[in-house]
């Protein structure tokens, strides 16, 4: 089957296209973000196969279509609804975001903020056509709606401790307020999952030849690693060049283990790194029973115990735990 011929005027993807938003229609994913009820819808096709095969051969759908001729069907319907639906959300992200702090950075690239945010917009909905990137934005949807980046930069800036040293003096933000910081942030947040792109790197080893890999693919080969980490921030600088090359950075270092690497990595990379990884686990729209540990502090306590696991600075950590201790979060 032809996937470019795939589009609305095909009748047997029509058909495929309207069970697919039946599926959306299920109240249990009111409160879920966007690419995790894709990854649900995904799992179910492949735990279902042999009952969805047995309906899409009836009359009604597909009676003489190969099993997997259905199943394109059904991912690039899949796919085309996800994006359809994401893409008023992913501009509302980029919306809340205030670019003004880029003024802050003195050059005329930085002055047209409403031709930065289109520009974000596109590009970041363009990304999200790799399924790799899309699913990755469920931590990004997560964190920026329920604000959970200004709750933690705020309490940051109010105690004045590690944290705050870190980011101010080694990433020279001192005339930056925690509104700047929170939203300095939250842009290098929209744009850290790049690192899921398959990008072409030139491999020396094999005389010069190009492969295409992302990072978590070669997050185990430190050569492969760090040319993908050099062809992938040469492509930040050309497709965002109104951004300042610093934040581009942080985007991309937020992803590498810091206990690798610490003495290179900006505060902003080690501190978006922690936020990262708790957006995984991170379900607001579960209530807590009011006997249970708070759901911020619990995972904080754990992630100490586990902090080279998740290759990120204790520390900070620590900061973290207390924060959320005192908050009762």
């Amino acid at each position: 089957m032809d996937v470019e011929s795939l589009n609305r005027e095909n009748p047997d993807f029509q058909k495929m296209y309207i069970f697919v938003d039946r599926l959306f229609q299920n109240p249990g994913f009111a409160n879920l973000p966007l690419p995790e009820v894709e990854g649900v819808l995904i799992n179910f096709l492949k735990q279902n196969q042999q009952q969805l095969a047995s309906t899409f051969a009836t009359p009604e759908y597909y009676p003489g279509l190969q099993w997997r001729d259905v199943q394109i069907l059904f991912f690039s319907a899949l796919k085309m609804r996800t994006l359809e639906k994401m893409e008023p959300q992913l501009s509302a992200l980029v919306d809340s975001v205030d670019l003004s702090f880029l003024l802050k950075y003195g050059s005329g690239k930085n002055s047209d903020l409403q031709g930065i945010a289109n520009h974000l917009k596109s590009s970041i909905i363009e990304m999200c056509g790799n399924l790799a990137v899309r699913q990755a934005f469920d931590v990004t949807i997560k964190l920026i709606q329920n604000g959970y980046v200004g709750r933690y930069v705020n309490q940051v800036f109010q105690r004045r401790e590690y944290i705050y040293n870190m980011i101010i003096r080694k990433d020279h933000l001192q005339n930056f307020t925690a509104d700047e910081v929170a939203s300095y942030i939250k842009l290098t947040l929209l744009l850290r999952n790049v690192v899921y792109l398959k990008l072409p790197v030139a491999l020396k080893e094999a005389g010069g030849a190009v492969s295409r890999f992302n990072l978590f693919e070669v997050m185990d080969k430190p050569k492969l690693k760090e040319a993908f980490l050099t062809t992938l921030q040469s492509y930040l600088v050309r497709e965002f060049p109104e951004l300042p090359e610093q934040l581009l950075r942080v985007s991309i270092d937020s992803n590498r283990d810091c206990h690798e690497e610490i003495n290179i990595l900006s505060a902003s990379a080690l501190f978006l790194a922690i936020i990262a990884r708790r957006g995984k686990d991170y379900t607001p729209w579960i209530q807590v029973d009011k006997a249970a540990e708070q759901p911020d502090k619990s995972w904080f306590r754990v992630a100490i115990r586990n902090y080279l696991f998740h290759g990120v600075d204790r520390m900070m950590l620590e900061e973290f735990y207390k924060i959320a201790a005192d908050e009762n979060w």
